[in-house]
């Protein structure tokens, strides 16, 4: 079984500086304190011409999992690894993400599209699969259900940041 989310995210900034952003390493580490719950550890930023690579950590939220699954689990945290690789030429990029200790892992696309000189849209289209017999549904639900916040929060970052 797997869920998937699409979500079209409004950014008051244009391309070409939301782009600068995602190639900042500071506001790369700035935006992974930005999401409530869900705080990201930059683990390596890599900018080679056009293409960009951004690794992050960070510890699923309980929350994001159904009760039964949390209870499971006992109290060990599920570590996120994920990966955002961006083509800066074609303001697009692809997202991967592991879940360790609750089988499961998601993936998508994202792209910036200008909408005006100074906004812009941040689209994603996610796949999300656990692989967790009888529970899988539930959990691809409930993830999927808090991921698209998340994205929201993350989208908000590139319009809130201030260089310092």
């Amino acid at each position: 079984m797997t869920a998937r989310l699409a979500v079209d995210l409004d950014v008051a900034v244009g391309v070409p500086q939301a782009l600068a952003l995602l190639a900042d390493p500071e506001f790369i580490r700035w935006r992974g304190q930005f999401t409530p719950g869900l705080s990201e550890r930059l683990i390596s930023h890599c900018l080679d011409r056009s293409t960009l690579i951004i690794r992050n950590r960070s510890v699923l939220p309980a929350a994001w999992l159904p009760a039964v699954v949390q209870s499971a689990l006992i109290s060990s945290p599920v570590r996120i690894d994920r990966v955002e690789t961006w083509d800066l030429d074609k303001a697009a990029g692809t997202q991967s993400v592991q879940l360790h200790l609750a089988p499961g892992r998601a993936w998508g696309d994202a792209a910036l599209t200008p909408t005006g000189p100074r906004t812009s849209t941040l689209s994603y289209t996610i796949t999300v699969v656990a692989d967790v017999p009888i529970l899988a549904g539930a959990i691809e639900r409930s993830v999927t259900g808090h991921l698209g916040p998340a994205l929201q929060h993350q989208a908000q970052a590139l319009s809130a940041y201030r260089t310092p």
